[in-house]
């Protein structure tokens, strides 16, 4: 038996797992300590004196998003986000809680309340990390994760001849809208 420990291979295969955990390790804080840019924020801006203001219950039908790997619902106040991907062959679920805040004229910020990746035990901070490196975010969207935000430019919205941009939402959870009609 002692023969077969002293044997050559065992050293080749300690050196070798040596350099996979010394590699995993380097990879895995690389990973933790990136700072993430955040991109400036534009203004937008619409020449028009007409708004519109929608109940919350009405904003529920234009949000609530359900695809294959993405489901959006809002519920109680909260824009609830439910992800599954795929890495390394396992589904990975992530489910993300925000609040709704508008920052600028047509730009919406979605605080995160709460995160979960895989029900990992992980701190906001590192799961946005993991979110912003390995997440398939649409280009609209940018991950602010000093403030522990999504920012989403929505941009002025056009449907048929009408331009709507959001301005804000008050207190009372109304979001209120320019509104310009094609003359």
């Amino acid at each position: 038996m002692i023969k077969l420990i002293k044997h050559p291979i065992w050293f080749i295969l300690f050196i070798l797992l040596l350099f996979i955990n010394l590699y995993s390790f380097f990879w895995a804080r690389q990973i933790f300590s990136e700072p993430i840019q955040l991109k400036s924020l534009p203004s937008i801006e619409m020449d028009s004196k007409d708004k519109m203001i929608l109940s919350e219950d009405t904003i529920k039908h234009f949000i609530t998003l359900d695809d294959k790997n993405t489901k959006i619902k809002f519920k109680d106040h909260f824009i609830w986000i439910d992800a599954k991907s795929e890495f390394m062959t396992f589904d990975v679920h992530t489910k993300i809680k925000t609040t709704p805040e508008v920052i600028a004229p047509g730009m919406l910020a979605l605080n995160i309340e709460r995160i979960d990746i895989g029900q990992l035990p992980l701190s906001k901070q590192k799961a946005l990390r993991i979110v912003d490196k390995y997440g398939d975010l649409p280009d609209e969207v940018t991950l602010d994760e000093e403030n522990n935000r999504f920012i989403y430019t929505l941009g002025i919205q056009e449907i048929g001849d009408t331009k709507i941009l959001l301005k804000k939402i008050d207190d009372e959870k109304a979001w209120h809208f320019d509104l310009k009609l094609k003359e």
